[in-house]
């Protein structure tokens, strides 16, 4: 198998990883916001672990993921970047065409 065709069933593996995480219900003392967190986070870790995403390419659709499932808000999910006025456009609300166009950039490496 190729090196894009393993990074592709890689890709496809974790992502099948985080769905199913997504909907096995929390164990005991965690709510449901809090486990679909640790999904997210987790399976942007192992995409970073297992090569088959860069580190930011795989933090970006981590949080853009919480943001677009109402996970966390996005001033909140944000928070830790440097600029908020970037990750802002009218009404306040996210600028989500620039991350969509990083993300894009990033994927198609």
């Amino acid at each position: 198998m190729t090196t894009t065709g393993s990074r592709i069933v890689v890709r496809t593996v974790i992502v099948v990883a985080a769905a199913g995480m997504w909907f096995v219900p929390p164990p005991a003392g965690l709510s449901v916001a809090a486990w679909r967190l640790f999904a997210l986070f987790a399976a942007a870790i192992a995409s970073v672990v297992l090569n088959a995403f860069p580190i930011l390419t795989a933090s970006v659709l981590a949080v853009a993921a919480a943001v677009l499932t109402s996970l966390l808000p996005a001033e909140k999910a944000y928070s830790g970047f440097a600029n908020g006025t970037i990750l802002r456009a009218r009404d306040g609300e996210p600028f989500r065409a620039v991350g969509a166009r990083f993300v894009v950039q990033h994927l198609s490496r």
